[in-house]
């Protein structure tokens, strides 16, 4: 009994110290640049200080070469600049460089973590196969989690934007006062368009700016009634409130579409899950009998057929499923 919790205890020691590993070569490390003016300060520092202080600058030094060498791996690739959007749109303070590595870290962790647990090859290979996928697709969750949450605030944003303009404030002053007091990640996107307007960039412009970073339809809709009111004229204010009930209705029906569609989607994951848990599952409890798959000829043929049937039935499933509002 003992024994075989051996494997699950070596396995959590390993995950431990792979984020031991992850934290200590890419966590930014926010005291360096105050060791440095004080080192800059005080020349006499004793030399013990000095050995506290080494390790910390040897990580950092690490960290770079490890950051600099990933931005020389995803330079010119067609892949870096939807890493970095999605990085941006996530709010994760990182360079598409440095999510390689994290990424090369991830698949060497999960895949010690697979061998660990199995005790066997497939193991391993089922480590490799998840430490490659899950961290583009938790980057892509995060993202369109991130804007989802934009999307159903911005009627709100709206709102108080008009309630301002309507008060006798002027377009910034209003957006200034959207940036203090709206909820995020609107705060922080329209804290971002007023520091660039006073870089220099016109505000039409940095507003657009946040409706491509957040890849949102209703913030373009925004724009495009503030650009008609500014050619035609009239009542922006009144112009903001009637943006804001359409999305916000919009919103409410795509809430009422999801409910409605939520058994269908859980189906689908449920039948996409199961003939690949059953695999593993056979394979874990007899793995002679479902070698038979990639050891003859037939097998083989078998798997290779499953496989295409199960991307097709993916891609149909998610066609169904998926209502767009």
């Amino acid at each position: 009994m003992i024994t075989s919790w051996v494997p699950l205890i070596a396995a959590s020691f390993l995950m431990i110290a792979g984020l031991l590993v992850v934290y200590a070569w890419l966590s930014p490390d926010p005291d360096a640049a105050n060791r440095q003016r004080v080192e800059d300060l005080n020349n006499q520092m004793s030399s013990l200080n000095k050995r506290k202080n080494a390790p910390a600058d040897t990580r950092l030094k690490i960290a770079n070469q490890l950051a600099e060498l990933g931005d020389r791996a995803t330079k010119g690739r067609r892949s870096t600049a939807v890493t970095e959007e999605r990085l941006v749109r996530a709010n994760l303070p990182m360079r598409a460089g440095e999510w390689l590595v994290l990424r090369c870290i991830t698949v060497f962790v999960v895949t010690m973590l697979g061998w660990s647990l199995a005790s066997h090859w497939w193991g391993a290979a089922l480590g490799l196969v998840l430490g490659a996928i899950a961290p583009p697709l938790i980057l892509r969750f995060m993202a369109n989690r991130r804007a989802s949450k934009f999307e159903a605030v911005l009627p709100d944003v709206l709102t108080l934007l008009a309630t301002s303009l309507s008060s006798g404030f002027g377009l910034s002053q209003a957006l200034d006062g959207v940036a203090r007091d709206a909820a995020e990640p609107a705060a922080k996107e329209f804290s971002r368009a007023i520091a660039e307007t006073r870089n220099g960039t016109e505000l039409p412009v940095a507003l657009e700016r946040v409706a491509e970073r957040m890849d949102s339809d209703s913030m373009r809709w925004t724009m495009m009634a503030i650009k008609i009111q500014q050619e035609v004229g009239g009542n922006l204010a009144s112009t903001l409130q009637s943006t804001a009930a359409t999305l916000r209705e919009r919103e409410k029906l795509r809430g009422q579409v999801k409910a409605l569609s939520a058994e269908g989607v859980m189906s689908a994951y449920i039948l996409i899950a199961l003939p690949v848990g059953l695999f593993f599952w056979m394979l874990r409890a007899n793995a002679e009998y479902v070698s038979m798959l990639w050891t003859t000829f037939y097998g083989i043929c078998m798997l290779v057929a499953a496989a295409v049937m199960m991307v097709l039935g993916i891609f149909w499933m998610r066609k169904t499923v998926k209502i767009e509002v």
